[in-house]
C-alpha cells in the first residue's frame, strides 16, 4: 500500500519488488515497451517498471497514464497552473 507515501517512501516500498517473470523475460528482450499506469502520483511505479523492463532487456519507449493525482503534501494548484501553459 502506497497511500500517503511521498516519492522517497514509494520508491523504497517498490525497491526490488517489480521484475519481469522469468518465463516472460525472454519476450521482453529487445522489445519496445509502452508502460501503462492507471494513476500517476509520484512516478515511482513507472520508474520501477521501467527499471524492470530494462533489466529484462526491453526498451521502454514511453508511458500512458490514465489519471494524474497530486503527490502527498503538494497543493492541488500544480495541476491547474500548467493547464494554461503558464
Amino acid at each position: 500500500d502506497q497511500v500517503g507515501l511521498g516519492l522517497r517512501g514509494r520508491a523504497e516500498n517498490l525497491a526490488g519488488r517489480v521484475r519481469a517473470r522469468p518465463r516472460r523475460a525472454a519476450t521482453l528482450r529487445g522489445a519496445r515497451v509502452l508502460l501503462v499506469d492507471d494513476v500517476l502520483t509520484t512516478g515511482a511505479t513507472l520508474a520501477a517498471c521501467r527499471a524492470a523492463v530494462e533489466a529484462a532487456g526491453g526498451r521502454p519507449v514511453g508511458a500512458l497514464v490514465l489519471a494524474v493525482t497530486r503527490p502527498p503534501g503538494v497543493a492541488t494548484a500544480w495541476l491547474v497552473e500548467g493547464a494554461d501553459g503558464g
